[in-house]
């Protein structure tokens, strides 16, 4: 079998062995990061925006209730400094 374990026996060959998986996690990834584009357009009109606000939200899991909004801002600030400890440790 093409893609058992044994066929790819060390982890770096696995790679190689799908040579479009490369080209989708690219693709992905940049989808992801597209979303975050209308939050850079509002920044370079003055608008300030607040943690974890990127101006896209089309499953309404933003609240509406300001004290849930605090919240989840704290939520986003601790993620974002947990990130960058994370990142650093490597």
């Amino acid at each position: 079998e093409q893609f058992s374990f044994d066929a790819v026996p060390k982890v770096i060959d696995a790679h190689d062995a799908l040579p479009d998986s490369m080209q989708q996690i690219i693709l992905w990834i940049s989808l992801i990061e597209a979303m975050s584009f209308p939050a850079y357009a509002g920044m370079s009109q003055g608008y300030d925006r607040r943690p974890g606000d990127f101006s896209f939200d089309p499953l309404g899991f933003y609240p509406s209730d300001p004290e849930k909004q605090k919240k989840m801002q704290l939520a986003e600030l601790k993620n974002g400094r947990l990130a960058m400890i994370a990142i650093g440790g490597m």
